[in-house]
C-alpha cells in the first residue's frame, strides 16, 4: 500500500508541475505552405493554424519558387526567393501578428531576408504586447551577404505570454525585408505553475505522512 501511495503522490506532483517544467506548449510554424503555388500576393488578413497576420498596407507579396515581388518567376532563377516561402509587406506598413482567438502566445523565432538583393541590410524592430501589461522589444539586422538571398534565423528572448507582436516594413532606403518560418508557441509563464507546485508539494507530503502513521 505504501508503494501505491508513493505512486499516487508522484502522479499528483507531476500533475501540478505539468509538462516541460510547468510550461504547456504546442508549437506552430507559419511557413506559408498553405498558400497556393503561383500566388502573387496574399491580402490582409492572412490566417493560418490559429494565427492572423495583418498589414496596414493591405497585404503582402508572396515569394516562392515560382513567384516573387508580385510577378511570376522562373523556378531556379528567381532573384526574390530566399530558399523558403516568404512574405514581404507592401511598404511602408506596420505588420501585426495575433492569435485568431485573441489568446496569449509566445514568439520563439523568425527567419528574415532582404527582399531585394542589392538593398541596404534591413533592421527590423519587433514589439510584443504582454498579456499582463507592458511591452518587450527586440531588433534584428539581416547580415547575410547577397546575392543570392538567404533567410537568416533569429531567436526571441522574453516574447512570452503576448497578445500581439508588431513590426514595421520601412521604405526602400531602409531596406525591404521578407519573413518566413515564424515559430510560435502557446506557452504560459512558468512562475504561476511553480508557485502552485510549491504550494501543492507540502500538502501531498503531509498526506503521505498521515497515511504512513495510519498504516503502522
Amino acid at each position: 500500500m505504501r508503494g501505491k501511495r508513493g505512486i499516487f503522490i508522484a502522479v499528483g506532483i507531476m500533475a501540478l508541475i505539468g509538462p516541460a517544467g510547468g510550461r504547456a506548449r504546442a508549437d506552430t510554424i507559419l511557413d506559408f505552405s498553405d498558400v497556393a503555388p503561383g500566388t502573387l500576393a496574399v491580402f490582409s488578413p492572412y490566417q493560418s493554424q490559429g494565427f492572423t497576420l495583418t498589414s496596414t498596407s493591405g497585404g503582402f507579396v508572396f515569394n516562392s519558387p515560382d513567384t516573387g515581388n508580385g510577378s511570376s518567376q522562373i523556378v531556379g532563377d528567381n532573384p526574390y526567393y530566399a530558399g523558403a516561402n516568404g512574405l514581404a509587406a507592401f511598404a511602408p506598413a506596420t505588420i501585426t501578428l495575433t492569435r485568431t482567438d485573441g489568446g496569449p502566445f509566445s514568439l520563439l523565432s523568425i527567419d528574415l531576408a532582404r527582399n531585394f538583393a542589392f538593398d541596404a541590410a534591413p533592421s527590423v524592430t519587433f514589439t510584443g504586447t504582454l498579456a499582463g501589461g507592458g511591452t518587450v522589444t527586440q531588433t534584428f539586422t539581416v547580415s547575410t551577404p547577397s546575392p543570392p538571398l538567404v533567410f537568416q534565423p533569429f531567436d526571441f528572448a522574453g516574447f512570452t505570454n503576448l497578445t500581439s507582436v508588431s513590426w514595421d516594413q520601412g521604405n526602400g532606403t531602409q531596406g525591404i525585408h521578407q519573413f518566413g518560418n515564424i515559430h510560435l508557441g502557446a506557452a504560459v509563464p512558468e512562475p504561476p505553475a511553480l508557485a502552485l507546485t510549491a504550494l501543492g508539494i507540502p500538502v501531498l507530503l503531509a498526506c503521505r505522512i498521515r497515511a504512513g502513521r495510519r498504516g503502522r
